[in-house]
């Protein structure tokens, strides 16, 4: 009964905080960058956004290996074996730090060696300079803050998301305050706009790794933790998040505007990005609650607590249906009209685009949630494997109905294949999973 409390009480406050960060991130992203924007001008933001994408390549560094400390953690502590999650944790930092350095090394040296106007293009080639500068201050703060992050994702383990939740939320406040600072000042540049945006993220990374190892010494990480093995099985366990969490979807968002491009042309590829980023914060509305769910069920599963476990799946599938059943509605009913009124005339949609478009995105969630809760059983690979071969027959199906239906075919036959495989298969695993628990 205690430890029902604690998983509810640790997803309730992650929620609560959750929301509490993204102000944090409406703060920066919509009151502070519009400032700087206007201060740095259409030319050099693009210079910011260009340099920025680079970057941010080093969020591969990762690749399934935070999943796989969330649900390694706290399957640990569950069983009470806390050398166990301790090892797990001084293996993941040990390889995160290695492949970021790796990760760093390379990109700066493509930076340093490569014309800039070769890997950017000619019209970058003026500002090499400052390029240069914005990307070496750039990899330093990203590499640092995914080194953090993987103290955030052991934190996550012990189900205490609401502490690096509210370490982010003050991350982007000051962050949001540095760039109005910078604004105020007429000291705004792509390098300080870096240092402001990013500087102020890998800070709050760094307060809640403090703040966690403060609090949790047994995890304390040590090289005398990296003995006896684990190695082969987190390389597993990471494989398969890397392909179910990062891959699948990186794909499939990707390879839809490669395709669209390819036989529609840039204007459907437009509406395609604008639906898409629409379709993003939908999914935030869901993933408030399924972020914290992965460590609680984890720790569910560790206990053989099914009768948790059963009332926290039938609470999951009630929030798909109220956050799908509403997308699609709104998407079926006052979409084109609410589009329009947004993003202006150039932009039109029709009922059966958006609900073929929304159709679709309301099943990969509820593939999403069955993949945390088989990811949070130790299953990660049944999700995957359904995952990418669902992924490459969408894409198949999508571009043959592309040809003949246009858009709403397109997503027509990412839906049809996503009700043939993992609408049902995923369900599935799932409830025999709980079932052999029992």
């Amino acid at each position: 009964m205690l430890a029902d409390n604690h998983r509810d009480r640790s997803i309730h406050l992650a929620a609560i905080s959750s929301l509490l960060s993204k102000g944090g991130t409406f703060l920066l992203q919509i009151v502070a960058l519009p400032v700087a924007i206007r201060v740095l001008g259409p030319e050099r933001f693009g210079i910011y956004a260009a340099v920025s994408a680079t970057f941010v390549l080093l969020n591969f560094a990762d690749f399934g290996i935070g999943p796989s400390v969330v649900r390694g953690v706290a399957e640990a502590r569950a069983s009470e074996r806390f050398h166990a999650a301790r090892r797990l944790f001084s293996l993941a930092l040990a390889i995160v730090a290695g492949m970021v350095f790796f990760g760093a090394a390379g990109l700066l040296t493509v930076v340093h060696t490569i014309p800039v106007g070769v890997w950017l293009g000619a019209s970058f080639e003026p500002y090499s300079t400052e390029i240069r500068h914005a990307a070496d201050c750039g990899v330093l703060l990203i590499g640092v803050q995914m080194v953090a992050a993987v103290v955030g994702r052991a934190q996550a383990g012990c189900q205490e998301m609401h502490v690096a939740n509210l370490c982010g939320a003050a991350g982007n406040a000051l962050g949001a305050g540095a760039v109005m600072f910078c604004a105020a000042t007429g000291n705004v540049t792509v390098v300080t706009l870096v240092l402001a945006v990013i500087g102020s993220a890998m800070l709050g990374s760094i307060l809640n790794a403090i703040i966690f190892l403060a609090r949790h010494p047994e995890l304390s990480p040590s090289w005398f933790g990296l003995r006896g093995g684990g190695l082969r099985l987190l390389a597993m366990d990471s494989g398969g998040f890397g392909i179910a969490a990062v891959l699948v979807p990186f794909v499939q968002r990707e390879g839809a505007k490669f395709i669209v491009a390819r036989w529609a042309g840039p204007a459907e590829v437009g509406r395609l990005a604008l639906v898409q980023q629409v379709a993003m914060y939908v999914a935030g509305l869901l993933i408030i609650y399924t972020g914290p769910l992965m460590p609680a069920v984890a720790d569910a599963a560790g206990r053989h607590d099914t009768a948790w476990l059963e009332r926290a799946y039938r609470r999951a599938r009630l929030l798909w249906l109220a956050v799908a059943g509403a997308s699609v509605g709104v998407a079926v009913t006052m979409g084109p009209a609410m589009l329009m009124a947004w993003v202006g005339p150039r932009f039109l949609f029709s009922r059966l685009e958006l609900g073929c478009f929304f159709g679709s995105f309301a099943l990969v969630l509820w593939a999403y949630i069955n993949y945390v809760f088989l990811g949070a059983f130790g299953e990660v690979w049944q999700a995957a494997r359904v995952l990418l071969v669902e992924m490459a027959g969408a894409l198949l199906l999508g571009t043959l109905l592309l040809l003949h239906f246009g858009f709403a075919g397109f997503f027509a036959g990412v839906g049809l294949l996503a009700i043939s495989m993992s609408a049902w298969l995923l369900p599935r695993a799932v409830r025999l999973h709980i079932a052999a628990l029992s």
